[in-house]
């Protein structure tokens, strides 16, 4: 799919104008047709002519989960609260968190590049230009649910049945969406106008993950420096994820409620600085 074969834009509707946090649904929900075609259409350039295809959506954090586990299980001997578990489920421990940041960081990479990316469309083909950004979440949200369906079928082969908190996952992972959803609306429109935006992500990127606890928990961390490392608001998140993936620990609910408003504030204010900068990017695309 090309340019010229995007629909053209059908008068405002619910969602597209509306300033409320729930637009973030509301306008995907409307144009759900043209955001599953540009999930498509962004999986198929990204893969085409590669030999593994869609295996890669796989392939890359199986990869990193062992090369995090050699060091940091292995090598560097940090403990996770995995009981009798032992190294599989220490493996498992960061497997889980290293998806979700995956999916995360390819969100945040792409999007900062994402106007001058996709020039023709925001020059010559007049569509909610939210829509575009929302199919990078889209697309990483599938390599996401490739690697939590293997993920799950590892832990049924090396644990056993899992627990009831499984059932929670999605909430679980709702916040850590929603960040990346904002993030990449705020990149999107800053990278639009400032180039280097791009080269401040990608040295960013590598930096924030090491003070998140993506492979390492939070256990590890000094007792002193705990209070400062969850200063970063996705800490949270991730060591919910992990709670909720494979030690079957619940969040508590109140905390959990904040942080979920939280994200979605942060959510809505990346799509408010998106809209309000939108009506340039045809002129530095």
């Amino acid at each position: 799919m090309n340019a010229s074969e995007v629909a053209v834009r059908t008068p405002a509707g619910p969602g597209e104008r509306d300033p409320s946090p729930i637009a973030l649904f509301l306008l995907p929900w409307r144009h759900r047709s043209l955001l599953a075609a540009m999930v498509r259409r962004d999986l198929y350039a990204r893969y085409r002519g590669s030999v593994l295809g869609l295996a890669w959506f796989v392939g890359t954090p199986l990869a990193s989960m062992a090369a995090y586990t050699l060091v940091f299980v292995g090598i560097m001997k940090v403990r996770f609260d995995v009981g009798s578990g032992g190294l599989p489920v220490a493996a498992l421990s960061i497997w889980a968190a290293v998806v979700m940041w995956q999916g995360f960081a390819e969100i945040a990479n792409r999007s900062s590049s994402l106007v001058h990316d996709n020039a023709p469309f925001v020059k010559r083909v007049h569509f909610p230009l939210e829509i575009l950004a929302a199919s990078y979440v889209g697309s990483s949200l599938v390599g996401i649910l490739f690697s939590l369906a293997l993920f799950s079928a590892a832990y049924i082969l090396l644990v056993g049945m899992p627990p009831w908190t499984w059932i929670l996952v999605p909430a679980a992972a709702a916040p850590l969406l929603l960040v990346a959803m904002g993030a990449g609306y705020l990149l999107s429109a800053l990278g639009a106008y400032v180039r280097d935006v791009r080269q401040i992500v990608g040295f960013g990127m590598p930096l924030l993950m090491f003070v998140t606890p993506v492979i390492y928990p939070i256990s590890a961390v000094p007792e002193e420096l705990r209070a400062f490392m969850l200063v970063n608001p996705l800490a949270y998140g991730f060591e919910t994820l992990r709670s909720v993936l494979v030690a079957g620990i619940a969040p508590d609910a109140s905390t959990f409620v904040f942080y979920l408003g939280c994200c979605w504030s942060f959510a809505s204010f990346g799509l408010a600085v998106f809209r309000r900068l939108k009506g340039g990017f045809a002129d530095v695309a």
